[in-house]
């Protein structure tokens, strides 16, 4: 059990794709997930717009829908809070053992 876990840990940096198929935008928004995984889509759109990005939020969560069917961030759902409805983004992709 032990080694399974390792070798997840080690699917953080692995991706299907390579990263020089992606385009300029998803680069960007890449990068800005790598120093802020584990946020909120809105605070990303947010830093991303302030890293020059010019696409709306609309064009910004297909992207996001991009990487994540490249296997480069996993998004989640958190349901809960007063805000309502969020994402959470992290970069890798990740998978339990229970995936399996």
């Amino acid at each position: 059990l032990e080694h399974a876990e390792i070798a997840l840990g080690k699917l953080t940096e692995f991706h299907i794709k390579s990263t020089a198929s992606l385009d300029k935008d998803q680069e960007l928004i890449l990068h800005m997930i790598k120093s802020n995984s584990g946020k909120t889509s809105a605070l990303i759109f947010q830093l991303y717009q302030d890293n020059g990005g010019r696409q709306s939020y609309a064009s910004f969560n297909r992207k996001l829908k991009t990487l994540e069917k490249g296997k480069f961030v996993t998004l989640r759902a958190n349901n809960t809070g007063t805000p309502g409805r969020s994402t959470i983004v992290e970069h890798g992709y990740t998978k339990n053992l229970q995936d399996f």
